[in-house]
């Protein structure tokens, strides 16, 4: 294990047992103060795609950005993972009904969901066990946010203000976003 591994392991490891000593009522709490901040912002106000990922219970919430951008009438578009090497596609979706379980116990769009190809004038809700102030992220390992290098709209992070660092280590692949919302502050990187 290189010395950049063992880093984001830790990290990874501490923000995870950050996440799971959150109470409930705290986490809630949390999580509106995070979706306030977002919905505050000119970026989230003007798109017209919102591409975000559906939460699991231990990540911040998106259920209620996503009813929003819906009632608001915007373009949404959740992932669904294609393998397990980081392949994934955004389908549309106009409820929750849209949804069923898929990967990693993660609720993704049904088969009869379009498949977005085109995002202009979107933003994409990116999640995170950890940001850095610069905006570089570490999720899980997986890969799955790769098609960041290809997007051009806004990326927006949501994530615990206790969960943003100074520096993450990254290389040439890592994607900044360039927005973290936090349930404290708004960084623009």
């Amino acid at each position: 294990m290189t010395a950049q591994s063992e880093d984001k392991a830790y990290l990874r490891r501490r923000a995870k047992e950050y996440r799971e000593s959150l109470l409930p009522e705290e986490k809630a709490r949390l999580d509106k103060s995070v979706t306030d901040n977002l919905f505050a912002l000119s970026e989230f106000k003007n798109a017209k795609t919102v591409l975000c990922y559906v939460s699991s219970s231990r990540e911040v919430d998106t259920s209620c950005i996503i009813k929003q951008a819906v009632l608001s009438g915007k373009t949404v578009a959740v992932p669904r993972c294609l393998d397990a090497f980081g392949h994934m596609e955004f389908c549309r979706i106009d409820s929750f009904f849209d949804l069923e379980p898929g990967a990693f116990g993660i609720m993704e769009p049904n088969p009869s969901c379009e498949i977005m190809t085109s995002f202009d004038g979107g933003i994409c809700i990116v999640p995170a066990l950890v940001f850095s102030e610069d905006g570089y992220r570490i999720g899980f390992g997986k890969g799955y946010y790769g098609f960041l290098k290809s997007f051009s709209g806004t990326k927006i992070g949501l994530v615990y203000e206790e969960q943003i660092v100074g520096r993450i280590p990254h290389d040439s692949y890592d994607i900044k976003s360039d927005i973290i919302v936090s349930d404290k502050t708004v960084h623009r990187v």
